[in-house]
């Protein structure tokens, strides 16, 4: 029972890279204001070519198909590269929100390395799931701090349509000029950005530490009197060495 506790917790600790690498880390839902220049262009378009316009769109980016788009800390889109330090100054007021984010989705995953070592060597299961509480708790503040990352985008505080034209169309709307200006005017208050958020990624992960948390107490409590009596004397002795 003791290799199969050990086994279990070692899988699931290591099922967290995967789940951070493959599934969904970040989703965005953007939307098309009926307001704007760009929404009446396309329905006109749709209407001439018998379509409607559908003006939600829905993208998502896993760790892995963000790591292909970056490549010596530059960006790739299409085929353009931008550099961090290009990017408007408005898309970095939030910027310290997410390398927080970031830091503690980084701290999950060192966690869950810990984990493993602690199944691999050792047989200390109230350590578990304290990492293991460690662990959702450094998930739940790593979604705090990308809300507020993305806090100005979703409010329209950061005009997203501004923001594009300015990324891929290398355009500054405030020194813009004929069809730049034009350009600028036609993508303003267009893009509205409806969803902002980690992606489900973050759920599987914060399921595998539940898990591992909830497994660890049953496993110790099921344990003979003896042997939980036996593992706390071992304990006492090492403190007083």
């Amino acid at each position: 029972m003791k290799i199969l506790n050990r086994i279990v917790t070692f899988l699931l600790a290591f099922a967290v890279f995967p789940a951070i690498i493959l599934r969904v880390l970040f989703r965005i839902v953007i939307s098309i204001s009926p307001d704007s220049y760009v929404y009446k262009l396309l329905s006109i378009f749709g209407k001439n070519s018998g379509t409607s316009v559908n003006s939600k769109m829905e993208f998502t980016v896993s760790a892995k198909e963000l790591f292909e788009y970056w490549k010596d800390g530059t960006l790739s889109f299409g085929e353009r590269r931008y550099a961090i330090i290009d990017l408007p100054e408005e898309v970095l007021i939030t910027k310290n929100w997410l390398f927080a984010s970031m830091g503690f989705i980084g701290a999950a995953l060192i966690i869950a390395l810990i984990i493993m070592g602690c199944a691999l060597f050792a047989q200390s299961h109230k350590t578990v799931m304290g990492l293991s509480a460690g662990g959702i708790l450094s998930l739940f503040v790593s979604m705090t701090c990308f809300n507020k990352f993305a806090a100005p985008f979703i409010s329209g505080k950061i005009d997203m349509g501004t923001v594009i034209m300015e990324i891929f169309g290398g355009v500054d709307p405030d020194a813009a000029g004929g069809l730049g200006s034009l350009g600028a005017l036609a993508f303003k208050d267009a893009v509205l950005v409806d969803i902002l958020q980690l992606g489900n990624a973050f759920f599987t992960v914060g399921v595998i530490f539940f898990i591992i948390l909830i497994w660890t107490f049953a496993y110790f409590i099921t344990l003979p009197e003896s042997e939980r009596k036996k593992k706390a004397i071992q304990k006492t002795a090492r403190h007083s060495k």
